[in-house]
């Protein structure tokens, strides 16, 4: 049983990894775009649903690198102010990984697909290859960054496995997140009409 809670947490912690992601990293477009004075025509941060941030004409540069550097910073910058939190430090760290590999695949992938900030990168003049450079770096720093934390967090749940008090307050939390970001999505698409 013990095996089985470690599994449920790291599910939700997957779930929470991914979703949070997607919003450290769209909320950098919104932002950028605020900031240079582009009129944002659509924005979708709703979990569970492709992010997306639509400008009047076409994004500028700031706009789309906006989206991957906070994807990369936030949670970078939340994990350093919260390093003194033991408790958590572990899988801060392993969630600032995830979010550098995840941005780094996106980065040096992303040309494949039209729709994507590399591809529009590309259009506007930015080197495919400084884009797949830059994008492996990321990947590769994110994977070991990842992997390091994950295998101390492995290590720590088999000395003292999740309690099922824990196991239900890292789904609570999880629920809770999805229900603020989904109110927060509904208040960002009403304020962009």
């Amino acid at each position: 049983m013990p095996l089985a809670r470690t599994a449920l947490c790291l599910v939700a912690l997957a779930i929470w990894f991914w979703v949070s992601m997607l919003l450290t990293h769209e909320i950098g477009h919104v932002v950028a775009a605020v900031v240079t004075g582009e009129k944002i025509t659509y924005v979708n941060i709703y979990p569970g649903q492709m992010p997306t941030t639509l400008v009047a004409g076409s994004p500028s540069a700031a706009i789309l690198w906006a989206g991957v550097l906070s994807g990369w910073l936030t949670p970078s910058l939340i994990a350093l102010g919260l390093s003194q939190v033991q408790r958590f430090r572990t899988l801060l760290w392993c969630w600032v990984g995830f979010c550098w590999a995840a941005g780094g695949l996106y980065l040096a992938l992303g040309g494949i697909e039209t729709l994507t900030d590399t591809s529009q990168l590309v259009r506007i003049g930015t080197p495919l290859w400084l884009l797949i450079a830059v994008g492996s770096g990321a990947t590769i720093a994110g994977y070991a960054t990842f992997r390091k934390n994950l295998v101390v967090a492995l290590q720590a749940a088999e000395a003292a496995p999740p309690s099922p008090l824990t196991l239900l307050l890292v789904w609570l939390a999880l629920a809770g997140w999805i229900v603020v970001q989904y109110l927060a999505a509904q208040q960002l698409a009403i304020a962009v009409k």
